[in-house]
């Protein structure tokens, strides 16, 4: 675990990469706002991370 007590937004969090790398910032310890413009599609992402003993929160942004 290399970012405990970091935070990290990770922007296209609902698929693809975006995604992985919510999932892996995740397992090395940070907290993680998964963003992504309909937090409908996001919100099952923070939700996994959570269930796997991380923090996440799911944020709808329009990052444009």
């Amino acid at each position: 675990m290399r970012l405990p007590g970091k935070v990290a937004i990770i922007t296209g969090a609902a698929g693809g990469m975006g995604e992985a790398a919510a999932h892996l910032f995740a397992r090395e310890g940070a907290k993680v706002v998964a963003v992504d413009i309909e937090e409908a599609k996001v919100e099952p992402v923070a939700a996994a991370i959570r269930a796997e003993g991380g923090e996440a929160i799911a944020v709808g942004c329009d990052v444009t």
